[in-house]
């Protein structure tokens, strides 16, 4: 069995157990598909939830160890998303172009402003990218591992 369809995983999350390093590839599909996305709610109504939900988290400790709304989740996997996109999936030659890009397209204003807040906030917190980008792996693997469990019940 060279390439198999299924795999049998087991994931047991105990406080007191470290888990190795490890790498999670998930596609941005398969890592939204376990959150309850409603495309149909208002923008404003989106941002103050964030904000409403980021102000409950408002130190380094909450932010880091309680568990966050999807809707954060999602936000700040796009943020992480973006910027790793921009810094790995560019050839040296490209690297100016794609970020000139990015500044200066009016289409991507709305992702540069939730960008520039979501490192503000991190900042603000004491937080680093890479924290981030740990905190929102946990978080989605949470969500995925809890929507798995309930769909075998």
């Amino acid at each position: 069995m060279e390439y198999p369809k299924q795999s049998n995983m087991n994931i047991m999350f105990n406080e007191s157990m470290h888990m190795p390093n490890i790498t999670f590839c998930m596609s941005k599909q398969q890592a939204w598909s376990h959150l309850p996305l409603n495309n149909s709610k208002l923008v404003d109504e989106w941002d103050r939830r964030i904000q409403t939900e980021l102000e409950k988290l408002n130190s380094r400790e909450k932010f880091l160890e309680e568990a966050w709304d999807y809707r954060l989740v999602l936000e700040a996997y796009e943020v992480i998303a973006t910027l790793n996109s921009m810094e790995r999936e560019t050839t040296a030659q490209g690297s100016a172009r794609s970020i000139n890009f990015f500044i200066t397209h009016p289409k991507l204003q709305t992702k540069r402003t939730m960008i520039k807040a979501w490192l503000n906030e991190i900042k603000h917190r004491g937080v680093t990218f890479e924290e981030l980008t740990q905190k929102v792996g946990l978080e989605t693997i949470k969500y995925s591992t809890t929507t798995i469990s309930t769909d075998n019940i």
